[in-house]
């Protein structure tokens, strides 16, 4: 997997986000099956990307405890950050996912 964004949040991304020279607004997200994520707030209306839905969505359905950084595009979820993108800048990974062929090598 990549560091690219909407992919794994790299260290320093995480690192910066948590330095909170921002303050994070709380936002209740929804999380679509093909990545799309709604995140919305007063004043706040965005749909971003992750590349791995189903890890962010693990409460299932409409969060109400998220943070947006938006400085970093970084949504924080029960103490668990993750890296978003744009719908329309997000990239493929430049790492393929790992195969079960793979891990039985």
């Amino acid at each position: 997997m990549s560091n690219s964004p909407g992919h794994r949040l790299h260290y320093i991304q995480a690192r910066r986000a948590q330095e909170l020279d921002e303050r994070p607004i709380p936002a209740s997200v929804t999380v679509h099956l093909d990545g799309m994520v709604d995140l919305r707030a007063d004043g706040l209306n965005l749909r971003m990307w992750t590349h791995d839905p189903e890890e962010l969505d693990l409460p299932r359905g409409v969060m109400k405890r998220a943070h947006w950084i938006s400085r970093y595009s970084v949504l924080s979820v029960n103490g668990r950050m993750f890296s978003l993108a744009s719908p329309d800048s997000h990239t493929d990974c430049q790492y393929p996912e790992p195969s079960v062929a793979d891990e039985t090598s």
